[in-house]
């Protein structure tokens, strides 16, 4: 029984080891150690920086992610159903980051136009993101609030995902 109670509380707390930290927009260069804007591409073909596709204005749901991923797909394709609802309602946007290798955009571009996804699908080629919340799988989801701070975290997916999620966006 110790041992559960144990397990609960690091889980717990590494859980909410997240909260209050800022969502990263910026990341050091691994051979300069300059700060720089982490870069991300757009299903466009468009370069931007990443803080331009999450300014401090909403909340957002980041899933950090890859198109080879089933899982990623799968929580995607959840978001999917109710991301038109919760953008309107709850102020709430989705966001997928892929962190697939530089030249696999075409396969992230192939696999939004297959979905049909509507949400913002952006490819961070370098990285950085993953890099700067270590994250080492995926998916990875992160709730952030209108002031830009993590908020919620999840790793992996999970059948009750939507329900997670919506519960923790009504508590902003």
């Amino acid at each position: 029984m110790k041992s559960i109670i144990c397990i609960i509380l690091f889980l717990t707390s590494w859980t909410l080891s997240f909260a209050q930290q800022p969502f990263p927009v910026q990341s050091k260069h691994r051979i300069s150690k300059e700060l720089i804007d982490i870069q991300v591409t757009q299903t466009d073909g468009q370069t931007v920086p990443l803080s331009t596709i999450i300014p401090k204005d909403k909340n957002y749901i980041i899933s950090i992610m890859a198109s080879w991923c089933g899982p990623c797909r799968t929580e995607l394709d959840a978001f999917q159903k109710v991301a038109d609802e919760w953008a309107k309602e709850l102020n709430t946007e989705i966001v997928a980051i892929s962190i697939e290798k530089p030249s696999d955009t075409y396969k992230l571009i192939d696999l939004v136009k297959k979905q049909n996804w509507t949400m913002q699908v952006v490819h961070d080629k370098m990285a950085y993101t993953s890099r700067e919340l270590e994250v080492f799988d995926i998916p990875h989801t992160y709730l952030v609030d209108q002031s830009g701070e993590i908020v919620y975290h999840t790793e992996g997916y999970a059948s009750n995902l939507i329900s997670q999620y919506k519960a923790e966006i009504e508590k902003l």
